[in-house]
């Protein structure tokens, strides 16, 4: 069975960033809401197996390509649909498309189960899950990068403390409140000047509320920038950006 989802959204103000286009953590916002909003339709949200399966939905990988942002009061579809399934992944793809069917930006994620108790990952197979589930073919085909650099003190940005705000549903560190750590890195009129072409990011551990992150940032060029984010010498996350 198809569980495709779709939505039309007219963006408001509070979603623009100070050029009145939608900021990158405004759309991955609405991924958010998309994402779970299908995973309910298909019985599989995380509110679902964890009363089920004692598991939790996390995100591994998520990539984003920006053809073009839309502004304030613009009016948008956004569609989510799974594109893969393997024994222990899951992966849906996400586009903004405006009303002519144009696609103005897609995403694609990777998720995986935890279990609650252990953290560990666990098989799809032993939560709710749909067995009937299509998968539809891709439209974004690039591949998630191999994100390794070595960072020095030099490329120290600034330290972040976590606090309740940033914690969800599945008690750690929300995966957009990361990405605003590191936007929080550029001034408005460094993103008034430049243009977001696309950006990665990978979560490799977890973070809680209390902890202290430090935030790296490296200029691999003028148009590429690698970030990476540690918890008391953990690596939490690295990003990968590159600027049209």
């Amino acid at each position: 069975m198809k569980y495709e989802y779709s939505k039309e959204i007219v963006l408001p103000y509070s979603e623009m960033d100070s050029t009145a286009h939608l900021s990158l953590m405004s759309a991955l916002n609405y991924v958010q809401n998309m994402t779970t909003e299908y995973f309910e339709k298909m019985g599989t949200d995380n509110f679902t197996v964890k009363t089920k399966s004692n598991a939790l939905w996390v995100i591994t990988k998520t990539k984003i390509k920006i053809n073009q942002r839309p502004i304030w009061k613009d009016k948008i579809w956004i569609h989510v649909n799974a594109v893969k399934l393997s024994a222990i992944r899951f992966d849906v793809e996400i586009c903004f498309k405006d009303v002519d069917g144009k696609i103005l930006m897609i995403v694609k994620q990777d998720y995986c189960a935890i279990d609650v108790d252990s953290r560990r990952v666990r098989k799809i197979a032993t939560i709710s899950f749909p067995s009937d589930l299509e998968l539809e073919n891709e439209n974004y085909h690039d591949e998630y990068k191999k994100l390794k650099d070595e960072f020095e003190v030099s490329n120290f940005e600034y330290s972040q403390k976590i606090c309740s705000p940033d914690i969800d549903f599945s008690q750690h560190t929300n995966n957009v409140a990361y990405v605003r750590f590191l936007m929080n890195t550029f001034s408005c009129e460094f993103l008034s000047s430049h243009e977001i072409n696309d950006f990665e990011i990978h979560y490799i551990s977890e973070s809680r509320e209390g902890q202290i992150l430090e935030i790296y940032k490296k200029n691999k060029s003028d148009k590429e920038i690698e970030f990476l984010i540690k918890e008391s010498g953990r690596e939490i996350a690295r990003a990968y950006m590159t600027l049209k």
